[in-house]
């Protein structure tokens, strides 16, 4: 009998590297899935699949607080293969917040100086692909 195999896009959202477990993180901060209106999970490749590919992954979202959209991608830890590297980003740049819902970078954390952290926003993103089924944590 053929066994299906499902992604695990376990995604473990924080916010200038801090974990939030509830709606608001220690230092206050709102969670910022609940800014999240569209967050496709990525699929799992076909050929991933039949090599039974796994592996666990971090990327960095950089996010237009005044629109919402995703405006750059980083892979800060790869899940191992690059054919689940790339579903991961295929999938994040497609996700969309409500507009004018995340702190900008600069006031999550004052250290960011760069010329963007006035506008966008950081999330980290943690995904899991496993062969056992999907789960949110």
């Amino acid at each position: 009998m053929k066994q299906y195999f499902r992604i695990i896009a376990a995604v473990i959202v924080s916010m200038s590297h801090q974990g939030l477990c509830d709606d608001r993180s220690q230092d206050g901060v709102q969670n910022p899935l609940n800014a999240a209106i569209y967050t496709p999970r990525p699929e799992y490749p076909l050929a991933a699949r039949e090599r039974r590919f796994t592996g666990s992954g971090k990327f960095l979202m950089r996010i237009r607080v005044r629109t919402g959209l995703v405006s750059d991608i980083k892979m800060t830890q790869s899940t191992g293969h690059a054919i689940l590297d790339q579903a991961v980003v295929h999938a994040l740049k497609q996700w969309r917040f409500q507009p004018g819902a995340l702190p900008p970078a600069k006031v999550q954390n004052v250290k960011h100086t760069e010329p963007w952290a006035a506008d966008d926003s950081l999330i980290s993103i943690h995904m899991d692909f496993t062969v056992e089924g999907a789960t949110l944590r």
